[in-house]
């Protein structure tokens, strides 16, 4: 193994290689001369006896984490001394702290790739950010971002819609509240108003479909069409941050108007007796019309959207509501979460595990007073949306939510 020798010392230097050594801790310093950068280190390298112990001065080192530790614990006085040494008690602050040092420098770049990785996935919707200044947490396992459903086992999910509207070729106002549009013709009510929802608490959404006339042209003739809003993808900037004792939230990076479309709730589409061998974690309930028993679930456990971190409040500002675009299966709407009132700019988003005021709908949009019952799994309320499908699972988890009219658990 090549090395030199220390001309004062005639111990031996480290080899040139420096991709092999790494630097375990800084013992002490001295200073060379009075010119600044003359200061040296006394290192004790990774996986080698005391013996092979060298000075170094900074620039051989590399290794920011390990001297901000060691300034940071041997004192500003003594620092500017010529030279000083670490006690033992010192040396083991150091090594902790800058382990520490290591593992958030870690945690951020895995961080990063993750975040590069969500904005890739999500293609043309808003901008997603990723932050984590609580705790030394990474990006979740077993996590896949998808932007729409996708059928599970036994599941068919329809594109063909039975009807659509001629808004675009009978009047000269569009697809709008004041012509004949698809809620109409569904016994329900427009629902946007400068592409912003207007209905209330237990309606049903009735977009726009790939029958209607406004469907012809290129996707960006079809977004300027009154009536598509969720189907055209998130467009809020969001943040996937983490929380203090509630894991990871979603918040908005931007102010939000009342009845913003902010996202949809996606996930695997199962049916209801598949659901019940699953974990009931990240479980949504198609259960919004009056019918007694509901067929399927989304499933968001293993791959979703970033609907998969919002949390549960107990005084949410989003509002929840099925939406019918393509698929004519009254029991399998989308899931569309809106803005219940004014949001501003970094706060974090979330809605009412336990929907239980006027939450479903009928075919007519005619709100009712049935529950929609959400339960959470083992680690609510630290991860959104865990409803079950059978009384036999059902269990009282306390809620953390910190909101003045908490009902002190989620279900």
């Amino acid at each position: 193994m090549p090395y030199r020798r220390l001309e004062d010392k005639g111990r031996r230097r480290r080899p040139r290689r420096e991709e092999e050594y790494e630097v375990e801790v800084l013992l002490a310093h001295r200073a060379r001369s009075t010119e600044e950068g003359m200061r040296e280190y006394l290192v004790k390298w990774l996986n080698y006896t005391v013996d092979w112990n060298t000075w170094e001065p900074a620039r051989n080192l590399h290794c920011s984490d390990c001297l901000e530790a060691y300034s940071n614990v041997i004192g500003n006085d003594d620092f500017k001394q010529p030279q000083a040494s670490l006690t033992e008690d010192q040396v083991d602050q150091v090594v902790l702290l800058q382990n520490h040092t290591r593992v958030v420098k870690r945690q951020q770049k895995a961080l990063k790739k993750w975040e590069a990785e969500l904005n890739v996935a999500c293609g043309y919707e808003g901008l997603i950010c990723v932050e984590n200044v609580a705790d030394i947490a990474g990006p979740p396992d077993n996590f896949t971002y998808i932007s729409e459903c996708v059928a599970g086992e036994g599941v068919t999910i329809f594109k063909d819609p039975l009807l659509g509207c001629t808004c675009i070729h009978t009047n000269g106002l569009g697809c709008s509240a004041e012509a004949d549009c698809c809620a109409t013709h569904a016994g329900g009510t427009f629902a946007y108003k400068d592409r912003r929802l207007v209905l209330e608490a237990g309606q049903a959404v009735f977009e726009c479909n790939a029958r209607c006339s406004c469907a012809s042209g290129r996707r960006q003739a079809r977004s300027q069409c009154g009536n598509r809003v969720l189907q055209l993808g998130r467009q809020v900037p969001v943040t996937i941050f983490r929380t203090a004792g509630r894991g990871w939230g979603l918040k908005c990076n931007e102010n939000l108007l009342k009845g913003t479309f902010v996202t949809e709730y996606v996930g695997e589409i199962v049916t209801a007796a598949e659901a019940e061998d699953r974990s009931p974690e990240y479980q949504f309930e198609l259960d919004f019309t009056e019918e007694k028993c509901f067929q399927y679930v989304i499933d968001a456990r293993n791959m979703g959207s970033v609907s998969h971190f919002i949390n549960h409040s107990c005084d949410p500002n989003l509002v929840v509501h099925g939406v019918f675009v393509d698929n004519p299966d009254i029991a399998m709407p989308r899931i569309g979460f809106y803005a219940k009132k004014f949001i501003r700019a970094g706060t974090e988003l979330t809605f009412d595990y336990f929907l239980s005021q006027d939450t479903c709908y009928s075919p007519t949009a005619t709100p009712t007073t049935k529950r929609f019952q959400k339960l959470a799994g083992p680690l609510s309320p630290v991860h959104p949306c865990s409803p079950t499908a059978s009384p036999s699972r059902r269990q009282h988890i306390p809620c953390r939510c910190g909101a003045k009219n908490c009902r002190g658990f989620i279900y």
